[in-house]
């Protein structure tokens, strides 16, 4: 199983994008060689977040993005549950990095990755990821 994060969801979804061409050839690549996708629960409300903030002309409307992500990635992916052991594990991985704020963000995709026996973890940013997981399990796109 291939996890995606939230970088990835929204260069796959968005044509516009700069890296959209390789992920979704990652997202094809995954489904021709047998990888099923998951993703964290809360990357679902962060690609929706993404989705409508990002500066678009013209801009993504919340009911466009809820539609994209439904249809998209939900409806596409295994979701991984977060519960608050989950994101405990995510903070401590984040003190074991001695780093705080926003890499909690990405300490819960590593937590929910490892937890359901991830092979690998896909990100457009595997720098801070690297600081929470080893580099065979973070794969860069």
């Amino acid at each position: 199983m291939w996890v995606f994060d939230t970088s990835v969801l929204v260069a796959a979804l968005l044509r516009r994008h700069p890296a959209h061409e390789r992920c979704a050839a990652l997202w094809r690549r995954a489904d021709g060689d047998g990888h099923p996708v998951a993703i964290c629960a809360h990357a679902l409300a962060e690609t929706f977040s993404v989705l409508c903030r990002l500066p678009l002309t013209p801009s993504l409307a919340p009911a466009d993005a809820e539609t994209l992500v439904e249809r998209e990635v939900a409806a596409r992916c295994r979701i991984l549950p977060v519960d608050g052991e989950l994101e405990r594990q995510a903070m401590r991985l984040c003190v074991a990095a001695g780093r705080g704020g926003g890499l909690v963000h990405d300490a819960l995709h590593v937590a929910c990755a490892r937890q359901a026996g991830a092979e690998r973890l896909w990100t457009l940013n595997p720098r801070d990821f690297r600081l929470l997981w080893d580099d065979a399990h973070i794969g860069a796109v």
